[in-house]
C-alpha cells in the first residue's frame, strides 16, 4: 500500500521542501512519532482568564518543564498529544473541507481553528483565517487570537505560540524546542505508554 503524503505536506505543497529539515522531519508523520524536549508555559494572571484556560484543558504556567509529543496519524489527519510534565492536551489535526480546503482544521472539544499554513526557509508561520464553536462560525471580533510559529533552532525544533481572547487578553504562551529520536517497536510503544 503506498505511503499516504503526510498531512501538512499536502497542505503546503511545493514549499515543503524549503522547510528546514527538522521541521519536515517533525511533520513527516507516518504512523506514530515522539519528541521530546523542553518548554515553558504563561498563563493570564487574572482569575477568569486561568478559569477558562482550565476549561479548554490548557496547561499550568511553568518556567522551564520536560515537554513529549505524540504525532499519530489518524483518518488522513494526525491526532497530536502534548505532554507538557504530565498535563496533557490533545488535538486534531486535519485538511478542512468545502470552502475551507487547504486550511489546517485544528480541533479540541467542540471548538475549531482553521489555520493557513505559511511555509517558508525558516520554517512556518500560522494564520487564523476561521474559528467555530461546534457548527457556529464565531465572527471576527469574538476570534481568539493566535500567534503561533516554528522555527530551526541549532537543530531543533522551536515553537511558539500565544493564544489570547476578546476582553481577555493574552489567555497562555507557550514555547519551547523539541528532537526526535529514532525508536524501534518496542521502545516507541513503551514511551507511548509513558507520555499518554
Amino acid at each position: 500500500m503506498a505511503r499516504r503524503t503526510p498531512l501538512y505536506q499536502r497542505l503546503i505543497g511545493a514549499d515543503y521542501a524549503d522547510l528546514p529539515d527538522i521541521t519536515q522531519r517533525i511533520h513527516n508523520v507516518d504512523g506514530e512519532k515522539i519528541a521530546r524536549g523542553r518548554g515553558r508555559v504563561t498563563r493570564n494572571k487574572s482569575a477568569i482568564g486561568n478559569w477558562l484556560a482550565d476549561c479548554l484543558g490548557m496547561p499550568k504556567a511553568a518556567a522551564d518543564i520536560p515537554v513529549a509529543v505524540v504525532f499519530e496519524e489518524q483518518n488522513g489527519g494526525e491526532m497530536i498529544s502534548r505532554n507538557y510534565d504530565g498535563h496533557i492536551l490533545t488535538t486534531y489535526q486535519a485538511e478542512g473541507n468545502g470552502r475551507d480546503a487547504g486550511l489546517l482544521k485544528e480541533t479540541f472539544g467542540p471548538v475549531a481553528l482553521f489555520i493557513h499554513l505559511d511555509a517558508h526557509k525558516a520554517g512556518i508561520d500560522f494564520h487564523l483565517r476561521k474559528a467555530t464553536i461546534g457548527p457556529i462560525p464565531l465572527p471576527k471580533m469574538l476570534r481568539p487570537r493566535v500567534t503561533a510559529r516554528e522555527r530551526s533552532q541549532n537543530g531543533q525544533h522551536h515553537y511558539f505560540v500565544c493564544v489570547g481572547l476578546p476582553f481577555v487578553g493574552t489567555l497562555i504562551e507557550y514555547e519551547g524546542t523539541l528532537d526526535l529520536k529514532q525508536q524501534d517497536h518496542d521502545e516507541r510503544h513503551t514511551e507511548r505508554i509513558d507520555v499518554v
